[in-house]
């Protein structure tokens, strides 16, 4: 069998970023990935991962137009989750004052209710029951953020793909 003289050569090794047909597959990864960010509210955010994953695969070797909605993506996933792990700690924070202060709410009322009294400070302490509420009305104003963030920048960054414009991260 002979050879043939054609070598393929890895997309990596060559210059690919003036190849229509892979500036267009490119774009069309870019696109799917901006709507795995759009649904991953609605699943658990396993979307969001693999929109992570598309951009970090192909950041090496995509036109310098989509390059940059794939750093849009990856700072877009990784804001989110900033802003997740801030409204999580203040809400198991304001959550856990919260607690306690339905829990001396039982005790003072039911009196004879055995329970720790770690749980139970705080119940008449005015001061601690505010700053749980703020840091609950908090928690919950990061998490509305957050989506909206998702939302608005994955709209955003596929219209200017469409369009065929970069966005505007600097690196």
């Amino acid at each position: 069998m002979a050879k043939s003289s054609q070598q393929i050569v890895p997309r990596a090794e060559h210059d690919g970023a003036e190849d229509p047909f892979m500036i267009q597959f490119d774009k069309g990864v870019a696109l799917l990935g901006y709507g795995l960010l759009l649904v991953s509210p609605f699943m658990l955010g396993l979307p969001a991962l693999a929109s992570l994953a598309l951009a970090f695969a192909h950041r090496h070797d995509a036109h310098p137009v989509i390059l940059s909605h794939y750093r849009f993506q990856g700072a877009l996933f990784w804001t989110i989750i900033g802003l997740l792990v801030l409204a999580l700690a203040l809400l198991l924070v304001g959550g856990g004052v919260e607690m306690t202060t339905v829990a001396g709410f039982i005790q003072a009322h039911l009196g004879g209710l055995p329970l720790p009294a770690w749980l139970v400070g705080g119940y008449g302490d005015k001061g601690e029951r505010e700053t749980g509420n703020w840091m609950l009305a908090g928690g919950i104003t990061a998490v509305v953020v957050a989506l909206l963030w998702l939302v608005i920048g994955s709209i955003w960054g596929a219209f200017k793909l469409v369009l065929g414009r970069p966005m505007g991260l600097r690196r």
